[in-house]
């Protein structure tokens, strides 16, 4: 094992990853992994995602980031997917990793073409292979001098172990409480990845669902985090970093509870009467009239089958929804 994949660097790049994944999301760590593996293993620029490799030489990357590449690099890759030799070979022969080199004897036009575009001459693409069809995390790294080699053995094996602990702390990163869910999606609502817990939950919802999609409707919603209650479950999306070629959003699903029949403003008055704030302090508070407030109050309690304050109080305090 060279000196910049031996266990002193592993062990160093797994305790950071670590770290990180205390206060990253999974699409975050994927970002922040695939540049650091390629600075390690000294490759010109790398691209990291979760690829569907189930559908035959038709594959297709769900999500994904680029490192040191131009931002057309996927939709590019996209016109020539079918073409990719090592998809093909991770496909046909079972093997976790795959080289191509320009220099070789084996081409397709579709790899010739992607090579001389971004002056690619050695690739390197190492992933997980999943048994449950899920998209398969991968990460491809290249070298573009033309003296330059394909990964070798001791650093595809530090990406193939860096791949499992990535995989696993983003699995935990998703974990949630017991009969609620966590996923990555991209804008038309593929599920990307998500721990088996989730994937149950969905499953056990909507149980005529379109496979590795959302069970209902998903519009990319907007910077801002969103939340809606479908089906009698709640759903909160937030869209993730910048740095991807097409984006993606975390998606939060659970039960929905009595005050998600709240409208927001609602909810707002519902939490500050759950502080313990008089109708004055909150109309204050929310720039609204006493008036209102009272109104807010008189429909909240008719909509949770309330008859005062007190028990509105004590429903809200010991409510998570709120």
């Amino acid at each position: 094992m060279g000196a910049g994949t031996d266990v002193s660097a592993f062990s160093d790049f797994v305790l950071r990853l670590h770290e990180r994944s205390r206060i990253e999301d999974p699409a975050a760590l994927l970002h922040w992994s695939i540049a650091e593996l390629a600075d390690i293993l000294h490759a010109d620029c790398g691209w990291a995602g979760w690829a569907d490799l189930w559908n035959g030489n038709d594959v297709e990357v769900c999500g994904a980031v680029a490192y040191g590449l131009p931002d057309d690099f996927q939709s590019f890759w996209d016109s020539i997917r079918r073409e990719d030799l090592l998809a093909r070979d991770v496909i046909a022969t079972g093997n976790a990793q795959a080289c191509y080199d320009r220099q070789g004897e084996r081409h397709t036009d579709g790899m010739i073409a992607l090579s001389d575009r971004y002056n690619i001459r050695k690739m390197t693409v190492v992933c997980e292979l999943r048994s449950d069809g899920e998209p398969s995390l991968f990460m491809s790294f290249y070298r573009g001098d033309r003296g330059a080699r394909p990964l070798d053995e001791a650093e595809t094996q530090f990406v193939r172990c860096a791949i499992d602990h990535l995989a696993r702390l983003s699995a935990r990163r998703c974990e949630a409480e017991s009969g609620r869910a966590a996923l990555l999606v991209n804008d038309e609502g593929r599920i990307v990845f998500a721990p088996p817990d989730s994937l149950r939950f969905l499953r056990e919802r909507w149980p005529g669902a379109r496979a590795n999609y959302l069970p209902f409707a998903f519009t990319s919603p907007a910077a801002e985090p969103t939340r809606s209650v479908t089906d009698g479950v709640v759903v909160q999306s937030r869209r993730l970093g910048g740095y991807f070629s097409r984006p993606f959003h975390l998606v939060h699903l659970r039960p929905a509870g009595a005050f998600d029949t709240l409208t927001p403003r609602e909810r707002q008055v519902a939490d500050e009467i759950a502080k313990g704030h008089t109708h004055k302090e909150i109309a204050r508070r929310l720039a609204m009239s006493p008036n209102t407030v009272r109104n807010h109050t008189q429909t909240i309690l008719g909509k949770l089958g309330l008859s005062n304050r007190a028990m509105l109080a004590s429903m809200a305090t010991s409510s998570a929804a709120i």
